[in-house]
């Protein structure tokens, strides 16, 4: 059976609505407009680019630079993505290797193959990293042209690429090629949006007002309801109650990581779940997912943890420097300013309409056992609150 609430990439049965968001980057992939993805982290970016490139059978070069530090790992990275587009672009072959060959002049391009797989693979002729990466655009541009084919470049966590050495240019150069192909359409992400933002609001940057923007938010409960139903007739053959569907809702926040992690814990039952069921099960995410979240803890200043337990307490937090806050967290104006602005650029925190909150559910599960949530679906086990105070007592007495 498939896996109907994957924790990565949800494809196919598994992605749930984002229909509007869909339809925008098809019609900006049929018309070459270049895509910047915006969003918290784990709200399901990738998931919604090869989806989209999935079911228009876009060719795509798939380009992810998560600790891609080095010069070497990022035209690595490249050249693997050009190779998967090359060989989406045309089946493999004797034949689509010699035509490829007369178009391709920045490298030598072989045929490879692994038992009755075969794909193609570059093996550039240049030496600086800079040239391998443009004269192999150009190349692609070529190719593309030549078969008549619309491609993307998907370039994810984008952001990671800036500790390169050659960031800079790299980007001047995207920025120039960008600005004057015709069948490659460049969409970019990150799971760092604070930092992938200083790249494009920048008007000193080469990326700034370049890129049509998609911003992500949390998929609305309505969407989830018809979702989680449709599994539920396939899996029990009788539809979820409502409340249950609700409190899997307010649990989870509607974040997609923690809506399909919990899930998949709730899918494994053998009969129709209720409410008890649920709760259980988020109870034992957050004991899996306890070690984690105190390292992520254990990265903040003791005003940061302070502040971001007192704000786990409220669902939204209007007024941060209100009397009310400044006095529930012993902090003056100014620390509680600097502290929230470090937790809203390290994507723990998001500001809405409403207020701002603690945009982890789990997390802000997880604190509340310390900071005393009034929610009445968190009231974590009594085994986590002292796991999480015997963790506050080491975490502050090292910072």
């Amino acid at each position: 059976m498939d896996n109907l609430f994957p924790s990565g990439i949800a494809r196919g049965d598994a992605f749930c609505n984002r229909e509007t968001e869909k339809a925008r980057l098809k019609h900006n992939v049929s018309t070459i407009t270049h895509t910047l993805i915006i969003s918290p982290r784990r709200y399901g970016k990738t998931s919604l680019v090869l989806e989209v490139l999935r079911a228009t059978k876009t060719p795509h070069a798939y380009i992810q630079f998560f600790n891609a530090f080095r010069d070497a790992s990022v035209i690595k990275r490249f050249i693997a993505g050009f190779n998967s587009l090359l060989t989406q672009i045309t089946p493999p072959s004797r034949l689509a290797l010699k035509k490829l060959g007369e178009l391709i002049k920045h490298g030598k391009v072989v045929l490879k193959t692994q038992g009755v797989e075969a794909e193609f693979g570059l093996e550039p002729i240049a030496q600086d990293p800079l040239s391998i990466i443009e004269g192999l655009l150009k190349d692609i541009e070529q190719v593309a042209k030549k078969y008549k084919k619309k491609v993307v470049i998907f370039l994810d966590e984008f952001q990671d690429i800036t500790h390169s050495d050659l960031s800079n240019e790299l980007q001047s150069m995207l920025r120039d090629f960008i600005q004057l192909t015709d069948s490659i359409t460049f969409i970019i992400s990150g799971s760092h949006r604070h930092m992938l933002m200083k790249l494009f609001d920048d008007k000193n940057k080469p990326f700034y007002k370049l890129f049509d923007r998609i911003l992500l938010n949390r998929i609305a409960q309505t969407h989830y309801e018809t979702f989680l139903q449709m599994r539920a007739l396939e899996t029990w053959k009788k539809p979820l109650p409502l409340d249950t569907i609700k409190m899997i809702a307010q649990l989870t926040g509607r974040h997609a990581y923690y809506f399909n992690r919990l899930c998949q814990k709730v899918w494994t039952s053998t009969h129709l779940p209720n409410s008890a069921d649920i709760y259980q099960q988020w109870q034992a995410l957050a004991e899996e997912e306890f070690s984690t979240i105190a390292l992520e803890l254990a990265s903040l200043t003791k005003n940061q943890r302070i502040i971001l337990e007192m704000m786990a307490k409220h669902d939204f937090l209007q007024k941060p420097t209100g009397i009310a806050f400044l006095n529930e967290v012993g902090l003056p104006h100014r620390s509680v300013l600097l502290a929230i602005d470090t937790l809203e650029k390290n994507d723990l925190v998001e500001r809405t309409q409403s207020g701002y909150q603690v945009l982890d559910p789990l997390m802000k599960y997880v604190l509340s056992a310390e900071g005393g949530s009034t929610s009445r679906f968190c009231q974590p086990t009594r085994q986590l609150t002292s796991r999480l105070q015997a963790s506050y007592t080491i975490l502050y007495s090292v910072k």
